[in-house]
C-alpha cells in the first residue's frame, strides 16, 4: 500500500505543479498572440480622422479632460464620456503624439483578448480549448480597426468591461447559490457594466445577459433571479440616459443606426456580420470576385462549403449536454450584440458579437477533447489546424499594419507640405484627388479639413474634396491642362470616386458625371479584364465653369496637393 500511496502522491504533486504553470502559460500565450502581430501598429503616424477626436478632445487643462462627462459626443447624438476623457487625458499627458495612442489602443486590446480568455475559463470551458479560442480572437484579421484606429478603443473598452463584468457575475453567482456568497458580490460586476455604458452604447444590450446565462441552461438558480438582475442593469442603463437627457442634451434617435433604418439592409448586415467577424471586408470582396470569375473555383467552393456544412452540422449534433449549453449560450451571444448594430454596417461593429462565435468554436473544442476515443485525436488535429490558423491570421495582421504605417506616412508627407502654404488671402481649400484610402487604409477619406486646419494653424480653413482616389503602392498620377477651363487627372493601378461614395476593394469599370455650380467632374474608370493582369486606369476631366476668389484649387500628384493654377 505505501507504494500506492507515494505513486498518488507524486502525480498529485505533478498534476499541482502543472497547474501553476499553466497558470503562467494561459495568460502568456494569449499576451503573446494579442501582441506580437500587431506591434507595428506603435509606428502608425495619425491618419484619417484622428485629427478630428484630437482637436475635439483638446483639452486646456486638467479638468477639461473630464469635459466629454458633460458634453455630446462629437456626433452629437452619442454621449462616451469615459473612452473620450481618455482621449482627452492622453492629449494632455503626452501632447500631440501619435505613439501614446497606439500604444493604449494596443494595451486594451491584449486585456480585452485576456478577459475573452478568462470570461471562456469562467463559463466552465476546459483550459486547452479556451486557449486555443481566446488566441485565435487575438489575430482575427477583422480587428485592424480596434487595434489601429484611435476611435476603435471605444469598441475594445466596452467589451472588456463588459466580459470583466459578466466574468465576475458568474463567479458571484456562482458562489451565491453556493450559500458562500453575499448580495455585495454583486457590486463590482455592476461598477464594471456601467463602466461599459460609460464607453459605448453596444453595452446596452448587456441588460440581457443574466436572461441569455439561464435559457442556455448554465444557470445556477432560478429564472426569477436573472431576471431581477437584469432589470437592476436596465436601471443602471436607465440612471446613465436620464443624466444625459438633463445634463448633456443629445438623442440616440438623431444617430444614423436610427434614422437610416431599413428592414432588407438590416436582415442583409446581420448576414454579412458573419464572414466580417473573422477577416476584413476588402478580402471577403476580393475572394468573392476571384471566385466568380471562375466556374470551377465557383463549384469547387461551393462543394467545400456544402462539406464543411454537413461536417458542423454533425458536430453540433453530437455535442454533449454541457458543450451544448456553451454553443447555445455564444450563439445567443451573438445574436444579442449583432442585432443592435445591424441597422447600419460599419466593419468594427462586429467587435462584441464575435466574442459569441469564439465561444461556440470553444465549445466544439471543449467537447471533442471531452469525448476523444483513443487513436483517434480529433482534437489534437484540430488543435493543430487552428493554430496554423493562428500563426497565418498573425501574419496578415502584420502585414495589415505596415499598410496602416504607410498610409500613415503618407498622411504625415502631406501636413509637412501643407505648413507651407501661403494663405494670407484664402479662405477655402478645394482638392481634387485627394487620397481616400492607400492599400485599402483609411487615409484623409475623412477629416480632410481637420488635417489642413492642424496643418497651417488655421482653425477656420474650410476645405473638401469633391472626387477622391485610392491609391495603392505602384499608383502614379499624372495631370494635365487641356486648356485654361478644363483639366485631366489621369491614373494607374488606382480608382477615382465622388465624396461619399463606397469604396471597392475590387474595382468594376464605371463613369460618373458630377455637375456643381463651379465645375463639372467626369470619373471613368477602366478596369476591363483587370484582373487578369491588365493595367487598371482611371481618369478624371475637370472642367470650370467659374473660379472663386479666396479659393484655392489644388490636386494630388500621389504625395502633397498641388496648385492647379
Amino acid at each position: 500500500m505505501k507504494p500506492i500511496r507515494e505513486n498518488a502522491r507524486i502525480i498529485r504533486d505533478k498534476n499541482k505543479t502543472n497547474e501553476r504553470h499553466w497558470e503562467y502559460i494561459f495568460p502568456a500565450a494569449i499576451i503573446l498572440f494579442a501582441g506580437l502581430p500587431w506591434l507595428p501598429v506603435l509606428n502608425v503616424p495619425f491618419i484619417n480622422d484622428d485629427f478630428q477626436i484630437i482637436l475635439f478632445h483638446n483639452p486646456t487643462g486638467f479638468w477639461d479632460c473630464f469635459n466629454p462627462f458633460r458634453a455630446a459626443d462629437i456626433s452629437g447624438a452619442f454621449w462616451r464620456p469615459l473612452v473620450n476623457s481618455i482621449h482627452s487625458l492622453t492629449i494632455w499627458l503626452f501632447g500631440f503624439q501619435p505613439m501614446p495612442f497606439r500604444a493604449s489602443n494596443l494595451f486594451l486590446y491584449v486585456l480585452l483578448c485576456l478577459s475573452v480568455g478568462y470570461f471562456i475559463r469562467a463559463l466552465g470551458i476546459g483550459r486547452n480549448a479556451a486557449l486555443i479560442a481566446s488566441c485565435l480572437f487575438a489575430v482575427l484579421p477583422s480587428h485592424e480597426y480596434a487595434v489601429a484606429w484611435i476611435a476603435g478603443r471605444g469598441d475594445v473598452m466596452a467589451a472588456a468591461f463588459l466580459l470583466i463584468s459578466f466574468t465576475l457575475y458568474i463567479n458571484a453567482d456562482k458562489k451565491f447559490t453556493g450559500n458562500t456568497g453575499k448580495a455585495a458580490d454583486y457590486l463590482l460586476p455592476a461598477v464594471f457594466f456601467l463602466l461599459a455604458v460609460l464607453t459605448k452604447e453596444i453595452a446596452y444590450a448587456g441588460v440581457l445577459f443574466p436572461v441569455i446565462y439561464y435559457l442556455s441552461g448554465l444557470k445556477a438558480s432560478k429564472l426569477n433571479t436573472y431576471v431581477k438582475h437584469s432589470a437592476i442593469a436596465f436601471l443602471i442603463v436607465l440612471a446613465v440616459l436620464i443624466y444625459k437627457w438633463l445634463f448633456v442634451g443629445g438623442s440616440l434617435l438623431r444617430s444614423g443606426n436610427i434614422t437610416e433604418f431599413n428592414f432588407i439592409s438590416t436582415l442583409l448586415n446581420f448576414v454579412i456580420y458573419l464572414p466580417i467577424s473573422f477577416h476584413t471586408p476588402d478580402f471577403l470582396q476580393q475572394s468573392y470576385y476571384y471566385i466568380a470569375d471562375s466556374a470551377i473555383l465557383l463549384a469547387l467552393t461551393s462543394i467545400i462549403a456544402a462539406i464543411a456544412a454537413i461536417i458542423a452540422y454533425r458536430t453540433i449534433r453530437r455535442l454533449g449536454k454541457a458543450s451544448l449549453q456553451f454553443f447555445k449560450f455564444g450563439l445567443m451571444w451573438y445574436i444579442l450584440f449583432i442585432i443592435p448594430v445591424s441597422t447600419m454596417f460599419m466593419r468594427w461593429y462586429a467587435l462584441t458579437a464575435s466574442i459569441g462565435l469564439i465561444i461556440i468554436i470553444a465549445s466544439i473544442l471543449h467537447d471533442l477533447q471531452l469525448h476523444d476515443k483513443p487513436g483517434k485525436a480529433s482534437f489534437r488535429w484540430l488543435a493543430l489546424l487552428f493554430c496554423l490558423i493562428c500563426l497565418w491570421a498573425s501574419k496578415v495582421d502584420y502585414n495589415l499594419m505596415g499598410s496602416w504605417m504607410a498610409a500613415g506616412s503618407k498622411t504625415s508627407r502631406i501636413i509637412e507640405h501643407a505648413k507651407d502654404y501661403d494663405l494670407s488671402d484664402i479662405g477655402k481649400i478645394i482638392i481634387f484627388g485627394a487620397p481616400d484610402k492607400h492599400e485599402r487604409v483609411n487615409m484623409l477619406k475623412t477629416g480632410i479639413k481637420q488635417i489642413l486646419r492642424f496643418a497651417v494653424g488655421s482653425p477656420g480653413l474650410k476645405a473638401n474634396s469633391p472626387v477622391r482616389v485610392e491609391q495603392y503602392s505602384g499608383t502614379k498620377i499624372n495631370f494635365r491642362k487641356i486648356s485654361n477651363d478644363l483639366y485631366v487627372l489621369e491614373a494607374s493601378n488606382a480608382r477615382f470616386l465622388p465624396f461619399g461614395a463606397q469604396s471597392k476593394a475590387v474595382i468594376l469599370n464605371e463613369k460618373i458625371d458630377l455637375q456643381g455650380e463651379d465645375f463639372d467632374i467626369q470619373i471613368w474608370n477602366n478596369y476591363n479584364n483587370a484582373r487578369n493582369g491588365n493595367t487598371k486606369y482611371s481618369k478624371v476631366t475637370i472642367r470650370f465653369k467659374n473660379k472663386r476668389p479666396g479659393v484655392s484649387y489644388k490636386y494630388y500628384n500621389g504625395e502633397i496637393f498641388v496648385d492647379i493654377f
